[in-house]
């Protein structure tokens, strides 16, 4: 599997942790999602989107620094386990966090690939991806 790039610990938020839990808190609100292995794997586009949904379920960041820092990204992909009932999820990697849509949408598709679990069609038609077999058959 590919390796994920996290931004630099300098430009990092004030609070990470603050931020990461806050992210898994929303969780529910993820644009997409898949489990595989005992992991659950969310994905949120749109930084300032992203802030909506803080908002509406828990409260922003307090800091503006940090609401600043989430809103200019394009996005992140979240990892927790995946137990039988949501709330005792936990995160198990810091949210990765991406500056270009682009990045964060070929990082999707490609832990998708790595956990061999197809897109669903609604992935494939937000990201304009097709699978091989649905090519192949419009041949």
């Amino acid at each position: 599997m590919r390796s994920f790039k996290v931004r630099d610990r300098e430009t990092a938020p004030l609070n990470r942790e603050l931020i990461d839990n806050l992210i898994a808190s929303i969780a529910k609100w993820a644009d997409f999602s898949f489990v595989a292995d005992g992991r659950k794997f969310s994905y949120f586009e749109n930084g300032k989107s992203i802030l909506l949904r803080m908002e509406a379920g828990i409260g922003a960041p307090h800091s503006l620094e940090d609401q600043a820092w989430i809103e200019e990204h394009e996005g992140c992909i979240l990892e927790q386990t995946a137990p039988a009932d949501p709330i005792d999820a936990t995160i198990l990697n810091p949210v990765m966090w991406y500056d270009r849509l682009e990045s964060l949408e070929e990082a999707w598709i490609e832990l998708h690939q790595s956990f061999a679990v197809p897109l669903t069609e609604s992935e494939q038609e937000w990201f304009e991806v097709f699978e091989k077999d649905d090519v192949a058959n419009e041949a």
